[in-house]
């Protein structure tokens, strides 16, 4: 093989490549079009905040009621689609009821929470509870008194 037509195979592939992002992007572009559609895209925004705040609440308290571990599956929310991340992460209320159990959480949490009044709860089922409860109480000045 010569080294002219590796060059041309190498020019080869990233135009086939370019090609399949850009059809990637289009069948994205065509998902999102579709979901639309969906009876539950015609909700307003507030109100699905709200329903993510039920199934929020139902989730950290069998998460913390039992060993399961299940608290921060709510979190699986803002994967569902498009629209439902920006209500999601436009929801800082959503973000501000801390479940003191794994640091990623705590952290992602307290940046998505902004300003917010936070509730925290310690989840005392973490093998390092102590130095992850550590980095929420860092930000006290923000937690409520609830």
């Amino acid at each position: 093989m010569s080294a002219e037509s590796a060059v041309q195979d190498n020019d080869l592939r990233e135009r086939i490549y370019l090609e399949i992002v850009e059809l990637q992007r289009r069948i994205q572009v065509l998902h999102s079009k579709r979901n639309t559609l969906a009876p539950i895209s015609r909700l307003s925004p507030e109100l699905l905040a709200q329903i993510f705040l039920l199934v929020q609440d139902n989730i950290l308290y069998e998460g913390l009621t039992t060993s399961s571990h299940q608290y921060n599956e709510w979190m699986c929310i803002p994967h569902v689609s498009q629209s439902w991340r920006a209500v999601a992460f436009g929801f800082v209320s959503l973000w501000a009821r801390i479940v003191v159990m794994q640091k990623h959480w705590v952290q992602v949490c307290l940046q998505q929470s902004g300003t917010a009044f936070l509730t925290a709860q310690l989840g005392i089922y973490s093998p390092n509870y102590l130095s992850i409860a550590q980095v929420t109480f860092r930000e006290l000045h923000q937690i409520s008194n609830q």
